[in-house]
């Protein structure tokens, strides 16, 4: 049993503070679940009326589960992913 810390790909502090929309769409992941990332490096890739909101990776580790794929719609401040960080 690993004793690294799962953190959460978070959408809620993205959200584009000019709309009253509550319901973004994934667009894309670039990369893909067992990928190592980096702090703050863009991992995926949301909408949210028309406009596109780059997501960081919120730990350095590996990117261990995408809750949400491609083409999936969420509500404000859903979890996207998991990353188990390492550093």
């Amino acid at each position: 049993m690993s004793d690294a810390e799962r953190v959460p790909v978070d959408s809620g502090a993205l959200w584009p503070g000019d709309t009253d929309d509550d319901v973004g769409l994934v667009l894309n992941w670039f990369v893909a679940e067992g990928s190592h990332v980096e702090a703050g490096a863009r991992i995926a890739e949301f909408q949210v009326e028309k406009v596109g909101v780059g997501v960081p990776a919120p730990a350095t580790g590996v990117l261990v589960e995408i809750v949400r794929g491609e083409d999936a719609e969420f509500e404000r401040g859903a979890v996207l992913g998991y990353v188990e960080a390492t550093g």
